[in-house]
């Protein structure tokens, strides 16, 4: 096969590109999951633990 067959491995991350299409229309940016997470009104944030 030749070289052109494969990803730029200089600039390929292998993330798709950020999503909007999931039921929430969140955007999801599999590079960054918990600032997905971190977007929704329940759950623990940043440092917060349960005492």
């Amino acid at each position: 096969m030749p070289a052109s067959a494969f990803p730029d491995f200089e600039t390929e991350t292998g993330f798709k590109p950020a999503q909007t299409e999931f039921i929430d229309n969140i955007t999801y940016d599999g590079t960054r999951p918990n600032a997905y997470l971190e977007q929704f009104p329940i759950g623990l944030k940043g440092e917060q633990v349960v005492e």
